[in-house]
């Protein structure tokens, strides 16, 4: 489901906008935990090709 799903199949509920704010802060949560411990672990690879 994606975020404007959520809050359009729970429209009449109150507490949709705070389950869809949840289901994505959860989503980011774990992209960044994912993306983090991906990116150490190519850090020897992407160093010679860092810009930052």
């Amino acid at each position: 489901l994606t975020w404007g799903g959520i809050i359009w199949i729970f429209n009449t509920q109150i507490f949709a906008y705070r389950i869809a704010v949840g289901t994505m802060t959860l989503f980011v949560i774990i992209g960044l935990v994912i993306l983090l411990k991906w990116k150490r672990e190519l850090k020897p690879i992407n160093e010679q090709f860092s810009t930052v």
